[in-house]
């Protein structure tokens, strides 16, 4: 799996963990990214608050949860609305990461 990450950051590598700055803004001085440039994907609050300490374009949760598309009519607009509960400071929610392409968030980016 590591072969498909040019940086993995963990807290032992950093001087405080989330929500704190500090591996997301290792990871991209390790790539050579400005932060303001960065997509931070995470499935916790602590991700989403990293994000927004770091200053990243945006802030990405993704949940795993079932699937809230399709024909579930009302079920549908609550099941969003508690994921959205669940990551509160996350700028959009996704549940899988065949739901992300990079022009869904390049209108923030610069």
């Amino acid at each position: 799996m590591r072969s498909y990450f040019s940086s993995v950051i963990g807290t032992d590598q950093a001087e405080r963990g989330k929500p704190f700055p500090d591996m997301a803004l290792l990871a991209c001085g390790q790539l050579g990214v400005h932060p303001s440039a960065a997509a931070v994907i995470g499935d916790t609050n602590g991700d989403m608050r990293m994000a927004k300490a770091a200053g990243a374009a945006v802030a990405i949760g993704i949940t795993g949860a079932a699937d809230t598309t399709g024909d579930a009519g009302d079920n549908a607009a609550e099941s969003v609305a508690a994921l959205y509960y669940l990551l509160p400071d996350a700028d959009s929610v996704v549940q899988s990461y065949q739901e992300l392409s990079f022009s869904s968030f390049s209108g923030g980016l610069s």
